[in-house]
C-alpha cells in the first residue's frame, strides 16, 4: 500500500508525495490535512509531487473535487501556487479528470522535475514573503 505525505516544515512551502496508490482512509487523512494547511489561514505555495503515485480512485478523485469546491474562497486566498510533478501520462489523465470535475481556483504548473517546480515556486514565494 501507498502513502501520502503532507509536509509543511519548509513553510510558506508544503510539499504533498504521493507514493502508488491509498486506500480510502488514508487519502481521507490527506484531505485532513490538506484542510489543516488551509486553517492556518496563511499564503503558501504547494508542490505536488506524484512522480511515484498511483491512479486515485472515482471515490477519492470525488472526495479531492468536493474539499476543492467547498474550499474554494480559502484556496483562493491562501494558496498562491502549485506546482506539479507528473512524468507519468496516466497520473496525468487522472488530473485532467480532477480538474474537469472541479477547476483549480489558484493559478498552476504541470512540470517534469523537483528541480523545476522548485524553481518556480522561489519565484512565487518571494513575491509575498
Amino acid at each position: 500500500m501507498g502513502s501520502i505525505t503532507v509536509d509543511s516544515s519548509e513553510w510558506p512551502l508544503v510539499r504533498v508525495t504521493y507514493v502508488d496508490t491509498v486506500d480510502d482512509k488514508a487519502f481521507d487523512a490527506y484531505v485532513a490535512q490538506q484542510v489543516a494547511v488551509l486553517d492556518r489561514r496563511e499564503p503558501y505555495v504547494i508542490l505536488f509531487d506524484a512522480r511515484r503515485s498511483g491512479i486515485p480512485t472515482a471515490r477519492q478523485r470525488q472526495k479531492i473535487a468536493q474539499f476543492t469546491k467547498d474550499r474554494e474562497h480559502d484556496l483562493k486566498r491562501y494558496c498562491k501556487k502549485g506546482v506539479f510533478v507528473i512524468p507519468n501520462p496516466l497520473v496525468r489523465g487522472a488530473l485532467t479528470a480532477i480538474l474537469w470535475l472541479q477547476p483549480l481556483p489558484f493559478p498552476h504548473d504541470v512540470v517534469a522535475s523537483i528541480e523545476e517546480a522548485e524553481k518556480v515556486l522561489a519565484v512565487e514565494r518571494r513575491a509575498f514573503a
